[in-house]
């Protein structure tokens, strides 16, 4: 993870809460949802 993605978790609880949404929604199996990761530089590798 890097620094910026780190201190937007550590400042922005509400990140933390739509980061959970949409890994759930991509383990789900949604297309969408995993290109959003991608575009925001989330870690889908851990959590699957």
């Amino acid at each position: 993870m890097d620094e910026k993605q780190n201190l937007r978790e550590r400042t922005n609880p509400v990140f933390n809460t739509a980061k959970a949404t949409v890994l759930n929604i991509c383990l789900a199996g949604d297309s969408d949802a995993r290109l959003l990761t991608e575009k925001l530089g989330i870690d889908v590798g851990s959590v699957m």
